[in-house]
């Protein structure tokens, strides 16, 4: 589904059918295949075609801004849920003697809650 997409902003930055397919490692009729179904599912011609240039038409800029802002949203949702995966939460629960805690555990759980904000620890 993407593709589609992505095909359509390559095409609009490169005005080149035969550009975009380069960049995006697809063919050129699949390209061009892309933008027809785009142009079908919203039922508007995006493009102004000659046999020279492409240019976009004031529904095929107003698409390309949609299309720009949905790809970026869609990159800042996978990031954020990559980030999350490596996020540590939860809760620790350490029973060791109350010398040990003063002596040579003092430090560590500030060090480690700073690092972790989402972690507990339970001594």
């Amino acid at each position: 589904m993407w593709i589609k997409y992505k095909t359509f902003l390559k095409v609009c930055e490169l005005e080149s059918f035969t550009q975009a397919a380069t960049e995006l490692n697809i063919s050129t009729p699949s390209a061009t295949r892309y933008i027809h179904e785009l142009e079908a599912e919203y039922k508007t011609q995006f493009f102004i075609r000659t046999t020279r240039h492409i240019s976009l038409t004031d529904a095929g800029e107003n698409f390309y801004h949609f299309t720009k802002n949905l790809l970026e949203q869609k990159a800042d949702i996978h990031s954020q849920i990559a980030e999350g995966k490596n996020e540590v939460v939860g809760n620790i629960k350490l029973g060791i003697p109350n010398s040990l805690i003063f002596n040579c555990f003092r430090d560590i759980p500030k060090s480690l809650l700073d690092l972790h904000p989402k972690l507990s620890i339970d001594v």
